[in-house]
């Protein structure tokens, strides 16, 4: 699985790699909501450390590859 291949909130072309996800507009229940996709999709848990420190499209992204 890709994490391009998700089905978000967004669409990829809305969002920027290196920008907070909280400056571009997403607020906690979206990142909650996306992070909770995540898991499902993946078969991962991501703790409540690193919600807070994946903050970033790009930090989300590398994160996912890194637990695959």
């Amino acid at each position: 699985k890709n994490v391009s291949n998700l089905k978000v909130w967004h669409t990829p072309q809305n969002l920027q790699d290196d920008i907070s996800l909280d400056d571009q507009g997403v607020d906690s229940l979206d990142k909650a909501n996306l992070f909770l996709h995540i898991e499902e999709t993946f078969n991962i848990k991501i703790s409540t450390e690193e919600f807070i420190e994946l903050n970033t499209i790009d930090k989300i992204t590398k994160h996912i590859n890194a637990m695959l």
